[in-house]
């Protein structure tokens, strides 16, 4: 009930100042020392977290397991999962974030794409992260306290 009363106080601030809902729900998927990335059709240059925009009435945790599952075919359950808030500044985006186990807490396999959108799915060292790694995609990771 708290959450809802947030995310819904949280959109309307989006509204005023950006005059946009943008909501989104990312998750680090770690299988340590590596955390799954993919490349979509509209970053093609860039490597991101599976993740999306949360839809109008859908809760960011009911986001985050649809994208996940749409975007490399994994299934979570992130209903007591905890996330993390991160405003980006320079664009109209409030993120959550998770990070999850790849053996403990997912289910099904990465090794095809689920989604006419995910070009690659790609599992990359968190101590040597490539350079197609997005500015905002590094930010998240350092939000979630993955990198320095």
């Amino acid at each position: 009930m708290l959450q809802r009363a947030i995310l819904k106080s949280v959109r309307a601030a989006a509204r005023i100042r950006y005059g946009t809902n943008t909501l989104g729900a990312a998750v680090a998927v770690l299988e340590v020392p590596r955390v799954l990335f993919v490349r979509d059709i509209h970053r093609r240059q860039e490597l991101v977290l599976p993740g999306g925009f949360v839809r109008r009435g859908e809760e960011p945790a009911a986001a985050a397991c649809r994208e996940l599952n749409e975007e490399v075919g994994l299934i979570v359950d992130l209903s007591t999962a905890e996330s993390i808030v991160k405003i980006d500044g320079r664009f109209p985006h409030i993120h959550f974030l998770w990070r999850l186990s790849y053996l403990s807490d997912v289910h099904g396999d990465v090794s095809h794409k689920k989604s006419w959108e995910t070009l690659t799915c790609e599992w990359h060292d968190l101590s040597a992260l490539p350079r197609d790694v997005s500015p905002e995609t590094r930010e998240q990771l350092r939000a979630l306290s993955l990198i320095r």
